[in-house]
């Protein structure tokens, strides 16, 4: 089950990655965000969420068996839904170079998403197929 779980989060890291990438490079086009969030953080957070929703997993799982992919599934929904109050409520401060800072919130609430929606989708094929 952990060789699944990581492997699980392994690509989760690496489509949300990739689609962050895309997502970030285009809309970079639009409004140049690259002084306060560069390319290359979107990959590392990425990632770095990744595997804390892997070790959570894991960990819900060990304690609560047949229920711990549920309150992990349910957990990561809940808190990704909080985490977009952040930008939207407390924007960072710009520097006056930037010319549309209001535009910061639009850019990023959707990027809260990527890992949510890679885990949701592919966990059943992962973690809930016995083998």
């Amino acid at each position: 089950m952990a060789i699944r779980t990581i492997t699980l989060g392994f690509l989760v890291a690496f489509l949300s990655s990739i689609l962050g990438i895309v997502y970030v490079y285009f809309y970079y086009q639009l409004f140049d965000f690259t002084a306060y969030l560069p390319l290359w953080k979107v990959p590392a957070i990425f990632t770095f969420i990744s595997f804390v929703v892997v070790g959570f997993s894991l960990v819900m799982t060990k304690l609560f068996k047949n229920k711990g992919n549920i309150i992990t599934s349910t957990t990561l929904t809940l808190v990704t839904f909080s985490s977009i109050l952040l930008p939207t409520f407390f924007p960072p401060r710009f520097p006056n170079e930037v010319e549309v800072p209001e535009m910061f919130p639009a850019f990023v609430l959707p990027l809260h998403f990527f890992v949510t929606l890679f885990w949701l989708l592919l966990s059943p094929y992962f973690l809930l197929i016995k083998q």
